[in-house]
């Protein structure tokens, strides 16, 4: 298990592997790169915290899906202009 705040490319298959998707897609802009943003920042900072295991594993993958999520919904208030 690597320890908290090992470099990224010392740390577990699993992790490096979940960190992948929870980098900022370049073709988004707005409001959507903000919040993808946002979301990267908050991986990379719970793995600097944080030691290698399947809890991490697990959470990172949540954070993609909720990651996913947060973004649709800024695209789809893009689209709708402001309320």
């Amino acid at each position: 298990m690597a320890a908290a705040g090992t470099l990224l490319e010392q740390r577990h298959e699993a992790t490096r592997h979940a960190m992948r998707w929870l980098i900022p897609n370049p073709r988004l802009d707005g409001v959507a790169a903000d919040v993808a943003q946002l979301v990267s920042g908050l991986a990379q900072d719970l793995i600097l915290v944080l030691g290698d295991g399947i809890e991490l594993t697990a959470g990172l993958r949540k954070l993609r899906e909720a990651k996913d999520c947060f973004v649709i919904q800024a695209l789809e208030d893009s689209q709708e202009g402001p309320s």
